[in-house]
C-alpha cells in the first residue's frame, strides 16, 4: 500500500541492517523499516519535469548508483539524496543504462544501450566497448565476453584497462539478439534468441 503500486527498480541495503531504500522506476527513494514493516519517502531522483525511468541499483562505498533510461548514473549519498558531487558519471558515453556491476577492486562496469564504460572513483572512466546494445557481460579466464543485441564479441581482459586497448571480435555465426552470457560447470553458456549455447 505505501508504494500504490509502484514497481521496483532496486532494494539496497543500508548500513544499519535494519532499513532498506526502495528505488521505483519512476525515481521515488524510499526507506524500509525491516522492524516496524514501515515505509517512508525520502526523494525523487527526477527533476518534475523529466519524464526517465530508473533501471537498476547498486550499493558502492557508502552511496548508491542508479541507471536510469536516459539520464545516465545517478549518484545517491547514504540517506538517498541525489548527490551532485560525482560529475564524471555525467561523462558516460550513453544515457540509456542497462545495468551496473561491481567488482571486487570496486571497478564500476557500466552496461549501455550501445557500449560498456569501466569506472572507478578514483580514475576516468574508459569506453571499452561501442558496437553494440550490451545486455550481459562475464569475465572468465582473463577473457571479457559481451551479450549484445548483435550477437556475442569478446576479448582478453587486462587488469590496467587505462593504458590498454580492447580488441573486441565477435564470434561468427552467433547473430541476432544475445540475452546473457554465464559461467556454468566451467562452460560459457550463451542464451540467445535461437537457442541455448555452450562456447
Amino acid at each position: 500500500d505505501f508504494l500504490k503500486n509502484e514497481e521496483l527498480a532496486s532494494i539496497l541495503p543500508l548500513n544499519d541492517k535494519n532499513f532498506v531504500l526502495l528505488i521505483t522506476k519512476s525515481g521515488n527513494v524510499y526507506q524500509g523499516d525491516l522492524i516496524k514493516k514501515t515505509v517512508s519517502k525520502i526523494s525523487n531522483v527526477f527533476s518534475q519535469t523529466k519524464n526517465d525511468e530508473v533501471t537498476c541499483g547498486i550499493a558502492y562505498n557508502n552511496k548508491f548508483l542508479l541507471g536510469t533510461r536516459g539520464s545516465k548514473v545517478i549518484c545517491l549519498n547514504d540517506v538517498g539524496q541525489v548527490d551532485r558531487a560525482n560529475p564524471f558519471l555525467q561523462s558516460i558515453s550513453n544515457a540509456n543504462i542497462h545495468a551496473i556491476f561491481q567488482t571486487q577492486n570496486k571497478n564500476i562496469w557500466v552496461l549501455q544501450n550501445n557500449g560498456l564504460n569501466l569506472f572507478d572513483f578514483k580514475s576516468p572512466f574508459v569506453t571499452i566497448f561501442d558496437q553494440a546494445s550490451i545486455y550481459d557481460i562475464l569475465i572468465k579466464d582473463n577473457i571479457i565476453y559481451t551479450a549484445t543485441n548483435n550477437g556475442v564479441f569478446y576479448a582478453n581482459f587486462v587488469k590496467d584497462p587505462q593504458n590498454v586497448n580492447f580488441d573486441f571480435k565477435k564470434i561468427e555465426n552467433l547473430q541476432g539478439q544475445t540475452w546473457s552470457i554465464q559461467n556454468l560447470d566451467n562452460d560459457v553458456i550463451i542464451s540467445h534468441d535461437t537457442g541455448i549455447y555452450k562456447i
